[in-house]
């Protein structure tokens, strides 16, 4: 019976690693960059001369909007935008494709805006109408809440994506700033980088791995005690080699910003902990849209999910580490004191 729980407290473990990459997979849907936003829109024009500057600017807002398609009318989230629509709305189409940068005509629709429009997800190709303009669905995507993400060149927006290059990586603060004077955009109110947050879900599924690891070398060590000096040095260095392996895999799935180049400096780490609070504040104040909330909701998930592989990895450790019970030791007892002569 003890050996069908541990099979399956393992499998629970592993069925749960598996949704924790697919989880972490659906956060990096919408962290494609550094997400600007601010309380006011810009100024009519604004968009239009810094994405002159800089083509990869994508500009875009959320707002109510109707949706007409004959004689049915049905009010939806507008994601209005000018530029690339997967730096808005990141979440691959289950029908069509999102449409492209020089798509003027073209819009997606979520699963929940087709069904109420067209009372069907087949809507690729069919037209719809908002705000006396006409547009062709190119694409439909998965989604509870009716929405639909609409090009807009004149719409007042208050966000703007700043595409995730290595430069931005490396510190998005600094390219943010650096775009921003070439560019001649206002300061935003709320700097966001949500690939932190996917890095961050990332380790979050390598922890409960860590745990296992470290008794792994736990038990290494005690085997390791009761066997001679040169057995000790072999298994001492494989555990050494495979820690040495292991930890630039780990780094990996974090931000190279948060990666210290000297581990001793402390002024690194006083300013990068201060860069972070700045950023968690930012996420925590800002005016939440639609696709701010699907990535703090995939995150507590994560946590979630994070929680429970915890317990189960306690659970294993103690059920491969309990001792035998006290009628087993005593049965022990009084076969030793049997076997003994009179």
């Amino acid at each position: 019976m003890k050996r069908w729980s541990i099979v399956l407290m393992a499998a629970a473990l592993l069925l749960f690693a598996r949704a924790g990459w697919q989880n972490q997979k659906e956060i990096g849907w919408y962290c494609q960059g550094i997400s600007l936003r601010y309380a006011e829109p810009l100024a009519p024009g604004a968009a239009a001369a810094a994405q002159q500057k800089n083509p990869g600017l994508t500009f875009w807002c959320q707002q109510k909007t109707v949706l007409s398609a004959g004689n049915t009318t049905v009010e939806v989230a507008g994601l209005f935008y000018l530029g690339d629509a997967v730096l808005v709305w990141g979440q691959p189409c289950i029908k069509g494709a999102m449409p492209g940068p020089l798509e003027c005509r073209g819009c997606a629709l979520s699963t929940a805006a087709a069904d109420s429009l067209f009372g069907s997800e087949n809507v690729v190709g069919l037209e719809l109408v908002c705000e006396d303009t006409s547009y062709v669905v190119c694409g439909v995507f998965e989604s509870s809440v009716p929405m639909a993400l609409l090009p807009n060149a004149g719409a007042s927006f208050t966000a703007v994506e700043l595409p995730a290059t290595e430069q931005a990586r490396q510190n998005p603060d600094t390219w943010a700033a650096a775009v921003l004077r070439a560019t001649g955009l206002p300061e935003p109110d709320w700097r966001l980088c949500p690939f932190e947050w996917q890095g961050l879900a990332q380790f979050v599924i390598w922890l409960p791995f860590c745990f296992a690891a470290l008794l792994l070398v736990r038990a290494t060590f005690q085997a390791a005690v009761r066997r001679s000096a040169v057995c000790r040095d072999i298994l001492l260095f494989f555990v050494l080699l495979t820690l040495v392996i292991a930890l630039p895999v780990l780094l990996q799935s974090l931000p190279q910003w948060l990666i210290p180049t000297r581990w001793s400096d402390f002024a690194w780490w006083k300013q990068t902990f201060t860069q972070l609070t700045i950023h968690l504040l930012a996420w925590l104040r800002v005016p939440p849209v639609n696709r701010d909330v699907c990535v703090k909701t995939c995150l507590l998930l994560q946590l979630g999910m994070a929680a429970i592989q915890g317990a189960l990895c306690e659970m294993l450790r103690c059920s491969l580490t309990q001792p035998p019970a006290n009628g087993a030791n005593l049965e022990l007892l009084d076969n030793a004191a049997q076997e003994q002569p009179d």
